[in-house]
């Protein structure tokens, strides 16, 4: 009778480890099958798991648990209705709240600042990055990371080019928090955003130093490869700038190579503009070189010219293309024989 009941006791205690662990194991289980349908688009199904993984989460470690607020908030990642999402913020907000935890919190109010910048409501989202920022302090290195995140999307969004660099200079003074496997990216993100303000500023030697720092962070399995491109393009329009013909020229190719070779999604400015350049160069050249240069800027043109369907912006852009084609073209001796509208004309279809 004795031996029976040891045996029970056994397979009872065997049980429970069993279900301890068999927990744990169906959250991480339920967590990848929620993330392998949100890659696949498929919204619904991904917060179905989730809410699975939620509920397992709470049986294991409690409904007031710091991990059921971090599954609460990774649920309003994948939430393709904008109401689910803020549900699931506001959940783990609430969580977050009762255990009086301040670095989760931090976590809360970027998750805001996420949400509303995705419904492009720019002045809540701006308010809430302030907060990640404020009660950040004082908390140390373990929020550093939502710091760098509040400081670039502050610099994103400022409209004040100068104040937006210093934005992007605290958050480049974080980015060693950002996690290891999306820092690359972040990097060449950020030195381009930093670049790309220095450029419109047209303080040319500074724009080339960030768009170097972004080019040297790219790895080829990066997803930036349109970044890469764009990088290369505006560092070459930065060496026309100070008169740098050799370097412009060098840029320009590479980009056009990473263009060609790669073909990705990228806007039709910055594709047209990796042909302009050449536009730009040839005509500076010690030997000019226009019918290089306005063959480049024909190609640049038909770009816009074969797209079916054009946006506002989309049109202003050609609008200014063609303004700069224009002026290259009066300095040339094309200009002699032909007025540029009927040249253009005659030669954009060809």
């Amino acid at each position: 009778m004795k031996k029976f009941i040891l045996v029970v006791i056994l397979i009872v205690l065997s049980c429970y480890g069993c279900s301890k662990q068999g927990g744990e194991e169906l959250i991480q289980e339920y967590i990848k099958k929620a993330e392998s349908l949100y890659e696949a688009k498929d919204y619904i199904g991904a917060v179905g798991w989730m809410d699975h993984a939620i509920d397992e989460a709470e049986k294991k470690y409690g409904e007031t648990s710091v991990e059921v607020a971090e599954l609460y908030l990774s649920k309003s990642q994948m939430a393709d209705y904008a109401i689910d999402s803020l549900r699931a913020i506001r959940s783990a907000e609430m969580i977050y709240e009762d255990l009086s935890d301040r670095e989760g919190m931090v976590k809360v109010y970027y998750y805001y600042g996420d949400y509303y910048s995705k419904v492009d409501d720019l002045g809540q989202a701006v308010d809430y990055y302030e907060k990640v920022i404020e009660l950040s302090e004082g908390l140390g290195e373990a929020v550093n990371e939502w710091k760098y995140e509040a400081y670039f999307y502050e610099a994103l969004y400022e409209i004040d080019t100068e104040k937006s660099i210093e934005l992007y200079e605290k958050a480049e003074s974080l980015l060693e928090f950002v996690p290891l496997e999306k820092k690359n990216t972040e990097t060449i993100v950020l030195y381009h955003n930093i670049a790309v303000c220095y450029y419109d500023l047209q303080m040319y030697e500074k724009a080339i130093l960030n768009f170097t720092k972004a080019i040297e962070n790219y790895e080829e399995e990066e997803k930036e490869i349109g970044t890469l491109i764009v990088c290369y393009r505006l560092r070459a329009v930065c060496y026309i700038g100070i008169k740098n013909l050799e370097y412009a020229m060098e840029d320009t190719k590479k980009a056009k190579e990473l263009l060609e070779r790669t073909s990705p999604k990228m806007n039709i400015w910055d594709k047209s503009g990796v042909y302009f350049n050449f536009t730009m160069i040839y005509p500076l050249m010690d030997e000019p070189d226009y019918e290089e240069a306005f063959e480049y800027g024909l190609i640049a043109c038909r770009m816009y010219e074969n797209e079916r369907e054009l946006s506002v912006d989309d049109l202003e852009g050609l609008i200014i293309m063609k303004d700069i084609f224009k002026d290259f073209y009066k300095e040339s001796p094309y200009a002699q024989e032909q007025n540029f509208e009927i040249w253009y004309q005659e030669n954009i279809n060809k």
